[in-house]
């Protein structure tokens, strides 16, 4: 048994939606169907899911398909790491015990990426570029406090 949903698409994502199915010569409700299965697929396999606890994330999971991701999520993905032995468990560089926090804090408190990279000379430009995505990210998703006891 199916359902219907009915959705009312802003122009900038129907324009490329409708490009894309032209292209690849299937329907745009094809399209879709496809990204919506996707995304509800992999919105409960999220790697950050344990980081932000109770909280539900968007966040697709890009350990597992990083070819499906834009070249900038595969960068964040191979950069930004969570480990629970790892500071804690919080996301950090790569590679590394720079916490993400760390870096947003700097970059927070008015120093430039210049600035970072000398505070901190084994990073790269693209890891603070990584950071930013990953809080970007993080506050793109949809919270709800709900009373515990």
């Amino acid at each position: 048994m199916g359902y219907t949903l009915t959705l009312e698409i802003p122009k900038h994502i129907y324009e490329p939606l409708m490009k894309t199915a032209e292209q690849t010569g299937r329907t745009p409700e094809e399209l879709a169907l496809d990204w919506l299965a996707t995304a509800s697929r992999t919105a409960f396999e999220d790697p950050v899911e344990n980081f932000i606890g109770a909280f539900k994330s968007d966040i697709p999971n890009w350990n597992e398909e990083p070819h499906k991701s834009n070249i900038k999520g595969v960068i964040m993905a191979r950069r930004i790491s969570i480990h629970p032995d790892i500071c804690n468990g919080r996301p950090v560089i790569d590679g590394t015990r720079i916490p993400v926090q760390t870096i947003m804090e700097f970059l927070g408190a008015g120093d430039s990426i210049e600035e970072v990279l000398e505070e901190y000379p084994s990073l790269e430009r693209e890891d603070i570029y990584s950071c930013i995505q990953f809080a970007a990210k993080l506050m793109a998703n949809h919270y709800e406090v709900q009373k515990i006891a």
